[in-house]
């Protein structure tokens, strides 16, 4: 819907056009448009847009009317702070991004604090990488839901960042009994493990290790796939060419590969915060601005690696056309005129051949059966063909200054879908796998079988916590047909806890050092390589560290019900530590309510156990494990 044409709206859109474009003359040029006067400016609607093809004068006033969305939050946000300099303002129910509803999840994430979100789309990864620090991130499940799939979801989100579950709704998760529901029952395995094991408290504390990968965020490029009728407006809608499933797609491929990475928008490209990375993914980048093109050139002359797919640069930051493919010399491709490659046209399949240049990039024509082109007439120009499907190059570089240009002739929008059949995407994840090996960027974590073939469908997660490495592994080996309803709900089509899928896998880890199973305490020896299995919809999660130190608890051996009693704990060794305590009680049972965690930035901490006045007398147990180490240390506590 082409909102808004109110005459406030209108009025205030012209003053952001002012400032935009500096003069009527700049706009008429961009827009080819002839307004003589600033009062007669107005935008086209979607249907006048794609009837004329200029498509500026459109998709200005969508991106007014984004910036208009957020400045609503943040008058809001103003009031809030106004009335408590410390409050917070959060945002619910949060959607996928699409031309029309205003979530340039960028944008809002400077303004908003906190939020209970969606998957789809790529939130969780657009707010763990634009959100505020400190910044809480939830999302909403229950519904009813069980079964591995939704244990998987939860620990998906817990390792995307996304740490503040919300259930809807309480009659899904407790029986008119008071029992829990079987939804209940396997939601609540997930989150005693998230909880009770430490893992919860770890995720949030510890420091999140990348691999140097950006990919693109670019609401232009939403604006340009939107006005093609290359992005859906609501959910099951087809369309040829699926922008936010082409996203989705190098997301899917890269997490497959195990490589970590973060999205950065387009103002922070323009602002240098390509600066430390090693490879910048354009993802149907259709639009870019000349501050972007500038930068991405000189983040390759600068040693970095560019990688793209479908159409980059086709129009300007306003969706103007272009006169040219903005980079299309910088990858080394002879391109039609863009308005020639705005079109759907069908996909080219065959005999996959490697060039010569292909076959010392590390790529076999056998690992590539099945991959497609998207347009039939992108050639190599200057550039290397590293590889041809049927009379179509398919895969082109060249090299920049220090670093290389890498333009795939496809689009991976069919890539998450095809990943969910055995041996699914195969091919992509070969030729994104050799093409990054040959520029030097391999997993720190790599995860096969026992024949020593790459697990596909695996997330990876790397962190840092004081001295110790921490890898986090979940296996998305799930027999679950999932849709996303209107409303952003995720659904799964079998929901039901069937026998679990056991993965025999060795894991080669980023250094050697003494293996902790953090979850369980066990011990795996002093290695860099560990085989286990991995359970579907369950996480492994691994420290990397040094030698297990010992760890005591002192503080009193009594006390009085009601009354609160201090304890120290003690490590052997100097560092970081993450401490988890749990309490038992007289009969053995495990107190929920008593346990806790503390991060010690040395080798001692203090906790305050209290008790309560209808606490049983007797003798409880206290635990100390270091979440790390798996270290462990007892006392007793006898309440009288």
């Amino acid at each position: 819907m082409d909102f808004c044409w109110g005459p406030h709206t209108l009025a205030n859109f012209r003053k952001w056009l002012k400032q935009a474009y500096g003069s009527l003359e700049a706009l008429n040029r961009t827009w080819g448009s002839a307004f003589s006067d600033w009062d007669a400016v107005v935008p086209l609607t979607t249907d006048e847009a794609r009837k004329e093809g200029r498509f500026a004068p459109w998709a200005d006033h969508r991106t007014y009317m984004e910036v208009s969305f957020a400045n609503a939050y943040a008058t809001v946000r103003q009031a809030v702070r106004e009335g408590d300099p410390d409050g917070h303002i959060a945002l619910s129910g949060t959607q996928v991004t699409t031309p029309y509803d205003g979530c340039d999840w960028y944008r809002l994430d400077g303004v908003i604090d906190d939020f209970l979100s969606y998957s789809g789309g790529n939130q969780w990864d657009l707010h763990r990488s634009f959100g505020k620090a400190g910044a809480r991130i939830g999302f909403w499940t229950g519904y009813g839901r069980s079964g591995l799939a939704v244990q998987a979801e939860v620990w998906t989100a817990a390792l995307s960042g996304v740490l503040f579950p919300q259930l809807f709704w309480s009659p899904s998760i407790v029986n008119p009994d008071f029992t829990l529901s079987r939804s209940g029952r396997d939601l609540g395995a997930a989150f005693q493990a998230l909880r009770f094991e430490g893992i919860g408290a770890l995720l949030m504390e510890a420091e999140r290790a990348g691999d140097g990968i950006a990919l693109h965020y670019s609401m232009p490029s939403v604006h340009a796939a939107g006005i093609l009728g290359f992005h859906p407006n609501v959910s099951g809608e087809r369309v040829y060419r699926d922008f936010p499933a082409g996203r989705d797609g190098w997301v899917t491929l890269l997490e497959d590969l195990g490589l970590a990475f973060d999205f950065v928008a387009a103002p922070q490209v323009e602002e240098g915060r390509l600066a430390g990375r090693k490879v910048f993914v354009l993802p149907f980048s259709l639009a870019l601005s000349a501050e972007e093109v500038a930068a991405v050139r000189g983040f390759a002359e600068a040693g970095g690696i560019v990688v793209a797919d479908a159409g980059t640069g086709l129009f300007d930051q306003h969706v103007a056309w272009r006169r040219a493919g903005a980079l299309d010399d910088l990858f080394g491709i002879a391109t039609p005129e863009p308005r020639k490659r705005g079109a759907a046209t069908r996909r080219v399949g065959g005999r996959v051949s490697v060039t010569a240049d292909g076959t010392a990039w590390g790529l076999r024509a056998e690992d590539l059966t099945g991959l497609e082109t998207l347009e039939r007439h992108v050639r190599a120009g200057d550039g290397r063909d590293l590889v041809r499907v049927g009379e179509t190059d398919a895969a082109m570089a060249r090299p920049v200054g220090r670093g290389w240009a890498v333009y795939l002739n496809a689009l991976l929008d069919r890539y998450p879908a095809a990943r969910e059949k055995p041996g699914g995407g195969s091919a992509y994840r070969a030729l994104l796998r050799a093409v990054l090996a040959h520029v030097g960027l391999r997993p720190a974590v790599t995860v096969t079988d026992l024949r020593g073939q790459p697990l596909p469908r695996l997330r990876v997660a790397r962190y840092r916590f004081g001295e110790y490495d921490v890898v986090a592994l979940l296996s998305g080996d799930l027999d679950v047909k999932t849709t996303m309803g209107r409303d952003g709900v995720t659904v799964f089509e079998d929901a039901r806890l069937g026998p679990v899928v056991r993965q025999p896998v060795e894991i080669a880890l980023p250094r050697s050092g003494d293996v902790t199973n953090a979850r369980t305490g066990e011990g795996l020896g002093r290695t860099d390589r560990v085989r286990t299995t991995l359970a579907a919809g369950d996480a492994l999660v691994l420290a990397v560290g040094p030698p297990r130190p010992s760890l005591r608890i002192d503080g009193p051996r009594g006390a009085a019900r009601g009354e609160a009693a201090a304890f120290t704990v003690t490590a052997s060794a100097p560092g970081r530590r993450l401490v988890r305590w749990h309490v038992f009680a007289p009969d053995g049972a495990f107190l929920p309510e008593y346990a806790g965690h503390l991060v010690a930035e040395g080798p001692r901490a203090s906790f305050v156990l209290p008790s309560a006045l209808s606490d049983p007398p007797g003798d409880y147990r206290l635990e100390a494990t270091d979440v790390l180490s798996g270290a462990r240390g007892e006392a007793m506590l006898r309440l009288k």
